[in-house]
């Protein structure tokens, strides 16, 4: 049975109830600058290097559902690129004292309410045309626990014979930083 997480003084700790320091990496990643600056520091992927801070637009909180346990996504925004394509970037703080195994899990169910929000948001006739696409989805966990992280990154890896089918099977991964 896993072990119930506990505050710094030894307090049990709600699973739907923040650590106090999430509210100050929530704060400073809710500036553009500032996250825009953590994305090229920690992630540091090519299709960020042209982004400025003006690309993004920190999302409604409404826009990213609950997952299956009640928890949210800390932050979402959505991101001008370059092209004039949108993409959604989203960020989940782990600032917990274990592994979180079912991440993938988590991190899927996001995608989902947030692709199926955004889908039904969308007028009927635009989404029923042919060049209607979905935006991206980057999700990232931010993790600053003890142990190292070693849960699985990518959904194949968390399936029962996923490395049997190949791309026939749904795939999702996630940075971490």
């Amino acid at each position: 049975m896993e072990e119930a997480k506990k505050t710094k003084d030894g307090k049990p700790v709600d699973a739907g109830v923040s650590m106090p320091h999430d509210k100050g990496y929530k704060k400073s990643l809710s500036r553009p600058e500032e996250f825009l600056h953590f994305l090229k520091k920690y992630i540091g992927a090519d299709w960020m290097l042209e982004l400025r801070a003006t690309d993004f637009v920190l999302c409604d909180k409404e826009m990213l559902e609950r997952d299956y346990e009640g928890r949210e996504a800390d932050l979402l925004y959505r991101v001008g690129m370059p092209d004039g394509e949108e993409v959604y970037v989203f960020i989940l703080q782990e600032l917990q004292s274990s592994v979180d195994y079912t991440m993938i899990f988590r991190i899927l169910m996001y995608v989902v309410n947030t692709l199926v929000k955004h889908f039904l948001d969308m007028d009927k006739k635009t989404r029923e045309r042919a060049g209607f696409r979905l935006p991206a989805m980057v999700p990232i966990v931010f993790y600053n626990g003890q142990e190292r992280w070693t849960a699985v990154t990518n959904l194949r890896d968390y399936q029962r014979g996923g490395d049997i089918f190949g791309n026939h099977i749904l795939n999702l991964e996630y940075y971490t930083a």
